[in-house]
């Protein structure tokens, strides 16, 4: 069958996702679709098949980072991206690998915006009339997890082993893994200025701590 015979061939498929609406609740979305071919020779399907068991390591892996979304959110907002993507014909002669990368970076971006629209709660603030604070409903022998943390502890003494502001900035981006490329559109310099402040980052490191940063 020639390419152009294949284009215009006609395609079903139906996907059936789980996903999550703006308020939280869960709900199944149907994508029932028929379509031509013209936009695209490739069959979703096919596709959702091959790279699915990747899909679900990657949501299996970082789902413990969200507080809003489990295991199977992340893979139903990994295919919902794949078939929107799909329907433009984006992924038209992309590699596997290619692909994977596009959705692991689709998922960390909803990630990091789930978690910027956060409510920050003060914990001197009054939550009654009679101005109990949050604090107080918590006892008193109460440690968070990070006081017991070695990493924790590790990451203070590093920030405070005369690093400037823009390298504890840089520091703080990387820990929360953002590229050169997005930490230097966050602080506003170019990404080779990223790259040489990582340098001199991991020259002061190297003093007290051997191959800390990569």
């Amino acid at each position: 069958m020639s390419y152009s015979a294949r284009r215009r061939r006609m395609c079903v498929f139906s996907a059936r996702v789980s996903c999550r609406d703006s308020s939280g609740s869960l709900f199944m979305a149907v994508l029932s679709w028929s379509c031509t071919g013209e936009a695209n020779s490739m069959n979703f399907e096919d596709l959702v098949t091959s790279l699915l068991p990747k899909l679900k390591r990657l949501s299996f892996k970082y789902h413990a980072y969200s507080r809003s979304c489990d295991e199977e959110d992340l893979l139903s907002e990994m295919i919902l991206f794949l078939w929107k993507k799909w329907r433009q014909g984006e992924w038209e002669d992309k590699t596997e690998s290619y692909i994977v990368q596009a959705c692991y970076f689709h998922m960390r971006n909803r990630l990091r915006g789930m978690e910027e629209r956060c409510q920050l709660v003060n914990l001197d603030e009054p939550v009654d009339e009679d101005g109990t604070r949050v604090s107080e409903f918590i006892s008193d022998n109460s440690q968070s997890m990070a006081d017991h943390s070695e990493g924790n502890a590790l990451y203070e003494t590093i920030m405070n082993n005369g690093f400037s502001e823009k390298e504890k900035e840089v520091v703080r981006y990387l820990c929360e893994e953002y590229t050169v490329r997005e930490i230097g559109e966050k602080l506003h310099i170019s990404h080779a200025m990223v790259v040489k402040y990582k340098k001199n980052i991991s020259k002061k490191v190297s003093k007290r701590y051997n191959a800390l940063l990569v």
